[in-house]
């Protein structure tokens, strides 16, 4: 008996000391992971970008020129605006139990962080140097050198499609490795996986897009979108537009050519070598960042894709500056954000009347008297119709014929092209409101939020209708 009580100990002791050991080992591997933010060399962006007003007609962009976009602002939040005065939300109540736990051992790693610099003498590398030392690209592993690159820089202005500093925790600092991931010195060295579009909705595609740039890094492979989609034609928000893939109207996903990527033995398709199970069910996280949950990592990867064309900003503000009654670009403070998704979703969710995204307003008014306007969007025209019930209040709404269709139906009626008019000027607007009111169950709500969060609009209140509850992940 006594032998059997003093094995027992012994079995305890060794899995106790192997679960620290195995913790200290990760937190190490994730140092780099974890800086605080007051880490961050960021001056907050100021004031808007002037933009030209060309005509409204589809710009004929067969050959496009990539320096010309070196240095494009992103259309989404350039007004620079802040969180409304003594209306902040605790960072905290965004978080789920793992991230509280991940934001309590800041400090202890970020100490770890300046003990592993102190005493190198060494005089710092160029990023350009750094890139250009050959790494082994093996799943997990070929994320350190990129974690390490970003462990010792200070000035991240060079991602400039990351405005102000009111952002989720390492934004910056992943958007600077997603970028450097996605864009190597040598294209011919590296792996691929080639995705296709689902030519589902755009704020679904854009989704299942942030799966595979997980599921890709994770396997040290670059994400490049394949000029066919999943149904074997363009993707639908593209066709007959070159290139006919997101790259039309964002900047490259990577800057890798296909006649590149196909001399490297890429893989590809709906079901690909490597593959794993939390892919199949729509859960794919980047590797050592899980305990940000999926809110965060699509937020940062759709952040990613969305940086939008300098060409295609300015075609959106002429569409805005040509309106009969324009909607004052930037918005005035205090507005409210409403997306009421109608049309299709009937069948995954109760479709939800505007009266009850109005009596969410009229709580936000009752504590905040200054809030008298509302930015309204949605593909229902009897939405927009009902807003003449709510006098006291000021709407805002992107003019369009508003059918109740969904994407397919409107493609097949008035095209592609003028479906991501008509979803990006709508964006964005919702980016600059100071409140948000949507339902989790619509992927555009969730694809709105998200680029709030890495939008300078981290801290500002928002409200979940009919869906999930606002923290952890989805």
């Amino acid at each position: 008996r006594t032998l059997i009580v003093k094995g027992a100990c012994l079995l305890v002791s060794i899995l106790l000391v192997g679960s620290i050991a195995t913790e200290f080992r990760w937190e190490l591997q994730l140092s780099a992971d974890m800086q605080s933010h007051g880490l961050l060399n960021v001056t907050a962006v100021s004031g808007r970008v002037d933009l030209l007003a060309p005509s409204g007609s589809v710009p004929n962009h067969t050959g496009w020129d990539r320096s010309a976009d070196a240095n494009t602002p992103m259309l989404i939040n350039t007004t620079g605006a802040t969180a409304p005065e003594n209306l902040t939300q605790p960072k905290e109540l965004r978080m789920s139990g793992k991230q509280k736990q991940a934001a309590q051992r800041t400090d202890r790693v970020d100490q770890m962080l300046q003990a592993a610099k102190t005493g190198s003498g060494k005089e710092e590398a160029t990023p350009a140097q750094r890139m250009a030392q050959p790494t082994k690209a093996s799943g997990r592993n070929a994320m350190t050198p990129l974690i390490s690159l970003i462990a010792n820089m200070s000035d991240f202005t060079w991602v400039h499609w990351v405005k102000g500093t009111n952002n989720l925790p390492m934004t910056r600092e992943m958007q600077a490795i997603l970028f450097l991931h996605q864009n190597p010195m040598n294209c011919l060295d590296k792996r691929f996986l080639i995705w296709k579009m689902f030519n589902s909705g755009l704020g679904n595609d854009l989704h299942i897009l942030s799966w595979a740039l997980a599921a890709a890094m994770n396997m040290g492979r670059i994400l490049a979108v394949d000029t066919v989609s999943i149904m074997g034609n363009d993707w639908k928000y593209a066709r007959g537009l070159t290139p006919n893939t997101p790259d039309y109207y964002f900047l490259p996903l990577t800057n890798c050519t296909m006649a590149e990527i196909k001399k490297t033995r890429p893989i590809g398709g709906l079901h690909f070598p490597g593959q794993t199970s939390r892919f199949k069910y729509g859960a794919e996280l980047l590797a050592g960042f899980e305990r940000y949950g999926a809110t965060w990592w699509r937020a940062q990867a759709t952040r990613y894709f969305v940086r939008q064309r300098r060409w295609w900003i300015e075609h959106l503000q002429g569409i805005n500056a040509n309106l009969t009654e324009p909607i004052p670009d930037p918005l005035p403070r205090n507005v409210i954000s409403i997306h009421v998704r109608h049309s299709d979703k009937k069948k995954e969710m109760d479709l939800l009347p505007l009266s009850y995204y109005m009596a969410t307003a009229e709580k936000i008014r009752a504590i905040r008297p200054q809030v008298t306007s509302i930015f309204l969007s949605s593909e229902d025209g009897t939405v927009i119709k009902a807003a003449d019930k709510f006098p006291h209040w000021k709407f805002f709404t992107v003019p369009e014929a508003r059918q109740n269709l969904n994407h397919e139906g409107f493609i097949q009626r008035f095209g592609g092209f003028r479906l991501m008019e008509i979803s990006m000027m709508n964006l964005y607007f919702h980016m600059q409101c100071d409140y948000f009111v949507g339902t989790r169950m619509s992927n555009w709500c969730r694809l709105i939020d998200e680029l709030r969060l890495t939008g300078d609009k981290f801290d500002c209140p928002m409200i979940w209708l009919n869906g999930a509850a606002s923290t952890g992940n989805i």
